[in-house]
């Protein structure tokens, strides 16, 4: 989250205690089951913010994000023991890794499934005796993920998050408000050449979320 000396920025509603979160992690390294479920309750509500913005509504047709959501949780508590808390920000952080590999999978497997589609579709337009009554058209009906019902404020904050441009303010602003990592891990992944000029970069991000939200709330 943003510090306490950055003033006049889009607040992130729902802070989580990063002291308590790790006393959560080695609890449930250790075998207890009740630490890690409040483990994950914790971050629930912010990891679900970021699937929403990341995932475009082009991919949400088939990569639901609730149901990345569920996969995320299902393989980070398997893998729980490989998880090394070294900052405050390692959890979210870590959660956020697994849950971009999930994505990625699933966009693999529908581009795979479009290309054997097509295959077969052109198999069967030669023979006559066979019909496409078969074919499953994904619905457009809202899923449960997307009637999930958010705060105002967030769902204002995440839809002009997702909208702005250019990417690197969407991504400095992802990266440091919602992953919470830190200018160097930031200034590493944008390739900027200093701190400062990432620190320039994020307040000129906040600059122009703040005037577009501004429009929604005067």
């Amino acid at each position: 989250m943003s510090g306490p000396g950055e003033k006049g920025e889009v607040p992130l509603p729902g802070g989580i205690d990063p002291t308590q979160s790790m006393e959560l992690v080695w609890q449930g390294q250790r075998g207890n089951a009740g630490a890690v479920n409040e483990l994950f309750t914790r971050y629930i509500p912010r990891l679900r913010r970021i699937l929403c913005i990341k995932i475009t509504a082009t991919q949400r047709v088939a990569v639901d994000p609730e149901d990345v959501l569920q996969e995320t949780l299902i393989v980070a508590t398997r893998r729980l023991n490989e998880l090394e808390v070294r900052t405050p920000a390692s959890i979210l952080q870590w959660l956020s890794k697994i849950a971009d590999y999930e994505i990625k999978n699933r966009l693999e497997y529908l581009h795979a499934q479009k290309r054997d589609s097509a295959r077969e579709l052109r198999v069967r337009s030669d023979s006559e005796s066979e019909d496409l009554t078969g074919v499953v058209v994904p619905s457009e009906d809202p899923t449960p993920s997307q009637t999930f019902a958010r705060s105002e404020m967030e769902e204002l904050i995440d839809l002009h998050v997702k909208q702005l441009e250019p990417a690197d303010y969407r991504e400095v602003i992802l990266l440091r408000d919602y992953y919470e990592a830190d200018w160097e891990r930031i200034r590493c992944i944008l390739d900027r050449p200093s701190i400062e000029a990432v620190q320039d970069l994020y307040h000129r991000a906040q600059k122009k979320l703040r005037e577009r939200i501004a429009k929604f709330i005067t």
